[in-house]
């Protein structure tokens, strides 16, 4: 079994970063004297303070691991992530006995990051906690004689050094055998379903409230338009009718209002989300950039967001880019090389940030 590579592959990746993002923590911006959060439900395009809070925060840290880390080949790699439906890779092989979530928190805290946002599952459906829907989790591993919980570490662990924490929970769900055929930016008439998404909502709804009660506070919530089942752009395999998100959509927004309600939503074409993802995950925003926009039907690939929207809008939906360092976001063997340059990583701040966005860097 190869051990988790991180302790190496972290710091390496942190020290890039920090010679391009670490000005960010010394240049803190106060809105509160310029803009007063609104009361909730009122339309207005002032942030709501959750929206402000987390705006402020500008430079986050991804750091994405899983059962993909642990591909013996690239063409096993490339079976199993980023998406590839049907194929799920075995828990046996996940034992990373050399595991440091507080050291990746401390190289992230190096670079300036101020929050951390950790993928708890990804498309592949394997869960980095002991959760009590599934048997595909750590639960399951020789990692800790399955007493482990990675969540519960990244969460203490960003407590311990002053980082807020966030989590990533896919809708998507290949083990469970739930997900739509293909990504809710592809504009094709044959975006599926596949799965009784019913039946998994109730399953993924277990999910979230476990990932919502028993860590502490959590100031994001990403929901991954990758394979989304409950998108709002989704068609029946076999009618091709339009489904909709509708009850999903409202029940997702009042679970995590009722148990984290002062966490942000990242969630992609609904006006319920309070960020939005732009940039095709390079790392970019559009400029000049508005995080005010009319209500409705938008996501981060529509070319209605790749330029200019007018201020007199409905809400606001604040930009957030994201960009891993490596060709992939799961960390593959002898990419080092491969590491994204510090003249791409300033790139990245000076188009994000310094046009008004906030940023998620992938330290893996």
């Amino acid at each position: 079994m190869r051990s988790i590579p991180a302790a190496v592959v972290v710091p390496l990746v942190a020290s890039v970063i920090l010679a391009v993002c670490g000005v960010s923590a010394a240049k803190d911006g106060d809105w509160s004297s310029i803009v007063t959060p609104p009361p909730e439900g009122e339309k207005t395009c002032l942030p709501s303070a959750r929206q402000l809070a987390y705006q402020e925060k500008q430079l986050g840290a991804f750091c994405h691991f899983g059962l993909p880390t642990y591909a013996i080949s690239d063409a096993e790699y490339a079976a199993v992530f980023p998406w590839n439906p049907g194929n799920v890779p075995d828990v046996n092989r996940f034992n990373p006995t050399e595991l440091d979530a507080e050291q990746w928190v401390l190289a992230a805290k190096s670079f300036g990051a101020r929050h951390f946002v950790f993928p708890a599952k990804h498309h592949d459906g394997f869960c980095l906690w002991p959760t009590k829907t599934t048997d595909y989790s750590v639960r399951s591993t020789p990692w800790k004689n399955g007493r482990g919980d990675i969540v519960r570490e990244v969460a203490d662990a960003c407590r311990k050094h002053g980082l807020a924490f966030g989590v990533y929970c896919s809708p998507a769900d290949k083990h469970y055998g739930c997900y739509s055929t293909k990504p809710s930016y592809t504009k094709t008439p044959d975006r599926f379903i596949v799965g009784d998404r019913d039946a998994y909502w109730k399953y993924y709804k277990e999910q979230l409230t476990e990932l919502l009660t028993n860590y502490g506070e959590v100031v994001m919530v990403w929901f991954d338009n990758y394979g989304d089942p409950f998108g709002f752009d989704v068609a029946d395999a076999k009618t091709n009718q339009i489904l909709g998100a509708g009850r999903y959509d409202d029940e997702l927004v009042g679970l995590v209002r009722r148990l984290q309600p002062g966490a942000v939503m990242l969630r992609d074409k609904t006006a319920k989300s309070d960020v939005r993802a732009v940039g095709g995950e390079d790392g970019t925003s559009p400029y000049p950039i508005w995080n005010v926009v009319r209500k409705g039907g938008v996501g981060p690939y529509d070319a209605t967001l790749s330029g200019t929207l007018p201020p007199a809008a409905e809400g606001w939906y604040l930009c957030e880019s994201d960009i891993p360092t490596r060709p992939q976001w799961i960390w593959r063997p002898n990419s080092d090389a491969q590491l994204a340059s510090v003249e791409r990583l300033m790139q990245a701040h000076d188009t994000s940030i310094g046009r008004g966005a906030n940023i998620l860097i992938n330290l893996t």
